[in-house]
């Protein structure tokens, strides 16, 4: 079973992130975990979830549109590939995630991605 993660994507051009690193740990601690294919899928759901929590709070808020905008995408391709996919809809994510904001100088998907790859590999 492959676990992949699609480049968190920010606005309606499809502008995505590197996210080489988080994947990379991703896929080693699926690879240390023990059981079923089953409960495989759940941890890596409950990382893509927890990634989303996270994008979400840092996400600045002016009107609130950005950070209502994000959204988690799975497909499970076959019974081999589960992909995810983070996405904001709104058109000016990407300035956001870029420093734009004063509220969020170091924007949000990076930072979180980098947290949560150093996080699995400390595991």
């Amino acid at each position: 079973m492959a676990f992949r993660w699609s480049q968190a994507i920010s606005g309606n051009k499809g502008t995505g992130f590197h996210v080489g690193g988080f994947m990379q740990s991703t896929e080693k601690l699926m690879e240390k975990l023990k059981g079923s294919q089953k409960k495989k899928i759940t941890e890596f759901k409950k990382l893509c979830f927890e990634a989303l929590r996270r994008i979400m709070v840092r996400t600045p808020v002016d009107t609130g549109t950005a950070r209502a905008s994000w959204t988690l995408r799975f497909d499970e391709e076959s019974a081999e590939v589960v992909k995810a996919a983070i996405v904001n809809s709104t058109h000016y994510a990407i300035y956001l995630e870029y420093g734009h904001s004063k509220q969020a100088p170091k924007g949000m998907v990076r930072i979180t991605l980098a947290e949560l790859a150093q996080e699995i590999r400390n595991r």
